[in-house]
């Protein structure tokens, strides 16, 4: 049997039930994953992969991922479909860099905001079961 190895900066896109969902690989550490149910799109660095990742958040893609699946009990984005997928490249590997850096780091600055969110919640919440016992 034919199998390969993840790298860096490729793509694993689901490609059953709930579809379209990105996965970065950031990194070289081995992973396993069913074949028939995700889409590998396999980067080579040729396009900056966070760039490739918020790709998949975009509506022309989501628009695309949704009109491509059909329709039935179970809808499906496959392999033929990935491959036509229109992703749009700015013109030079800087500009991807740069949109994909853009959009990493405000995510992460999201993330930070949430954690403060939650952690101001639950110290809301403390403090009504202190006052209401």
């Amino acid at each position: 049997m034919l199998s390969g190895k993840v790298h860096s900066g490729d793509l694993l896109v689901t490609g059953v039930g709930t579809i379209g969902i990105p996965m970065l690989i950031k990194n070289e550490i081995p992973i396993y994953f069913k074949d028939g149910n995700i889409i590998w799109f396999k980067n080579n660095n040729t396009i900056n992969g966070y760039f490739l990742y918020y790709s998949f958040s975009s509506k022309n893609i989501r628009n695309f991922i949704k009109a491509s699946a059909g329709t039935g009990t179970v809808v499906t984005y496959t392999i033929e479909n990935g491959k036509k997928t229109p992703i749009i490249l700015p013109s030079n590997q800087v500009e991807q860099r740069e949109i994909g850096l853009c959009f990493h780091q405000l995510d992460y600055l999201i993330s930070l905001y949430q954690k403060k969110i939650d952690r101001l919640n639950s110290i809301k919440q403390s403090f009504l079961q202190q006052m209401f016992i």
